[in-house]
This record gives structure tokens, sequence and C-alpha cells, in this order.
């Protein structure tokens, strides 16, 4: 919303003093909505050939299970490899959004607060969605991860009931819903 300051964007739910803002007698001022798409020189906007290339990965996810993993649908989404070899170490598809915003989206505490967050989240599980119906993936694809907090018998936080990290690779059909189609995707 506008806040009639220089018609600059804020964000009212956003809790700095608590969440961003830490210190107990810190007088803080709630940050502007900030956004400055483009402006770092390494950052370009993802496109419909990166999304191809994702998605043209079968693999979830390869050892060592990690921003190094290669060949990893997981890793080129998350945006720590390139989609187009899968073995290239640069900044790709999510993480490349988030730098090509700049501003908030680019600062990882508070990024969730520009409400272009919640859109572009939505839009990355829309692409896991489509690669978990186009390969026929299923909880028991999970890799074997054995790294603490990663295991298919741990839950993933902050989600209550439990949930493992296998059974986040059901479709979404699963729990009766599904994304509508748009140009292709």
């Amino acid at each position: 919303m506008k806040n009639g300051q220089n018609s600059k964007v804020t964000c009212g739910e956003l809790d700095f003093d608590n969440r961003y803002c830490v210190m107990p007698d810190c007088v803080c001022q709630r940050a502007n909505l900030i956004r400055k798409p483009g402006y770092s020189p390494s950052a370009r906007k993802p496109g419909r050939a990166d999304v191809t290339a994702v998605l043209g990965i079968s693999t979830y996810d390869t050892p060592p299970y990690s921003t190094a993993s290669e060949h990893s649908f997981r890793n080129c989404l998350e945006g720590f490899r390139s989609p187009r070899d899968g073995v290239t170490a640069q900044t790709s598809l999510h993480n490349l959004w988030h730098v090509y915003l700049g501003g908030i989206m680019s600062i990882v505490p508070i990024s969730a607060n520009d409400p272009a967050f919640l859109m572009h989240h939505c839009f990355v599980d829309k692409l896991f969605e489509i690669f978990i119906i186009k390969y026929g993936v299923k909880p028991s694809d999970y890799p074997p991860n054995t790294r603490p907090g990663h295991t298919s018998t741990e839950c993933m936080p902050p989600f209550l009931p439990c949930s493992t990290h296998p059974e986040y690779l059901q479709s979404l059909a699963y729990y009766g819903t599904s994304f509508s189609s748009y140009n292709g995707f």
C-alpha cells in the first residue's frame, strides 16, 4: 500500500522491530519496500529456456545433496547450478529472480515481506509440481540423504503436523488440488 510519503510502498504486516532488528533497545523505522530490478550487473530475469532446461533434468537430487550437487533438479531449481548443463556453479532460476529483483527480495531475513516473494515461490512450487507429474516422482524416490535435518524420517520444519521430506514428493492431486495452466505452464 502507498503510505503517502513520496508514494513509497510499505508492507503493513512487516514486524520489522521484532523480526529483523532484534536488539532490545533498537529504535528502528520500518523499511519501505525497495526493489531494484536489474541493478546487479550479474542479474538477469530467468527465461523460458531456463525453465525448459530445468524441467529436462529427470533426477530429483544427487550426492552430496547440497549446493554442490550436479545434474540435480532440486539444486538447479533452487538456483545453485545452471539448469542448462546441471554442472556449472552459478546463480540461476529461484536465486536469480531474488538477485534480479534486488532490494528487499535480495535480503534473506526480510525477503518474504515483498509481495513478489509469494508470487515467485508459487511459481517455483508450480515447476516442482510439473517435475513430479512429468517424471512420475513419488515419496519412495526421496534420495538416501543422511545429512542431519534431511533424512527421509525427519520432519520438514516449520510445518505442522509433522510431514517428512518424502511426503513432499506427492503430486498436488494427492491433496485434492492442482495448479492451473497458462501458456504451456
